[in-house]
């Protein structure tokens, strides 16, 4: 289950003109002072609210895809995963789009002070999908949207998160939901990191959600 993190930060990171820097290791300590708006936290399992930050899972064959979408080409990226391998297996995919300024990685277990990120089940969704219950946002495509959605959902593709942060209201729950909860992920992870502090991703998507149905 991806996780936040609240006290992370690049303890004398490599140069980004290494060729060795994004197989480095990077050291965690607490941060109290601002963040380090240069650098972007990268995780597949694990992400910093100390620097600009996405959860993007490398398990994915969309990784590489969402990476070129979401991250800022000039932004340094610190990679925060499970395992040292799968620090290599990130750089080889980001090396393919053109994304070769790695400074390194950090194990997700080496982190401090973790917050999860909400999951929300569907029976959890159906439960409360009345006027009392969160403001479902579909980051689905245009036209999975059109195939089919949940009745009063707002439709926000997760490609346009990318052009402008969306205007949603920070004073209600919100849930996401995609196809499966990739998707989803992505833009949780993002409204976190823009403040939104009662947002949560609806596990196993509208895929799960018809499914329930049967």
């Amino acid at each position: 289950m991806p996780s936040f993190v609240k006290t992370f930060s690049i303890s004398s990171p490599p140069s980004a003109s290494s060729p060795c820097a994004s197989n480095r290791p990077l050291r965690c300590k607490t941060v109290t002072s601002t963040r380090n708006r240069r650098n972007i936290c990268l995780s597949s399992s694990a992400i910093s609210q100390n620097c600009p930050r996405i959860n993007i899972g490398l398990g994915s064959p969309s990784f590489s895809t969402w990476t070129g979408f979401m991250v800022p080409g000039e932004k340094a990226i610190a990679l925060v995963v499970g395992a040292a391998g799968e620090a290599k297996k990130a750089r080889l995919e980001l090396a393919r789009i053109g994304f070769d300024n790695v400074l390194g990685y950090i194990k997700a277990d080496a982190l401090t002070e973790t917050q999860k990120l909400s999951q929300i089940s569907v029976q959890e969704l159906k439960a409360n999908l009345n006027e009392n219950g969160p403001l479902v946002v579909d980051v689905r495509t245009p036209t999975e949207w059109k195939n089919s959605h949940l009745e009063g959902a707002r439709h926000l593709p997760l490609a346009s998160f990318a052009k402008q942060a969306p205007d949603l209201p920070n004073d209600r729950p919100i849930a996401i939901i995609c196809g499966s909860g990739y998707r989803s992920s992505i833009a949780t992870s993002l409204l976190r990191a823009r403040g939104y502090e009662q947002v949560g991703n609806v596990t196993g998507g509208m895929t799960a959600f018809a499914e329930s149905d049967s």
